[in-house]
């Protein structure tokens, strides 16, 4: 959506140079919303970033890396730690 937005927003600016004097006003229009949508964009990525998405992130030291719900391979893969 941000890549969308950010072209909605520049090709309106575009075609709004090169357009006639009357249809300005809609362009203009069509920029603020390509803008608004690429501000907007940002949340969702917030919300579903790449520690959600791989299930697991750092830990608050940042010595080690917490996994949330390890599959059985992962786990006979690691090396016994006790």
């Amino acid at each position: 959506m941000a890549v969308g937005g950010l072209l909605t927003f520049a090709g309106s600016l575009v075609a709004g140079a090169l357009a006639e004097h009357g249809t300005v006003r809609s362009l203009a229009a069509v920029a603020m919303a390509g803008f608004v949508v690429m501000i907007v964009s940002a949340f969702p990525y917030a919300k579903g970033g790449t520690a959600r998405v791989i299930g697991a992130s750092t830990a608050p030291e940042g010595g080690a890396v917490l996994v949330d719900n390890p599959s059985q391979a992962f786990l006979a893969e690691l090396e016994d730690r006790s």
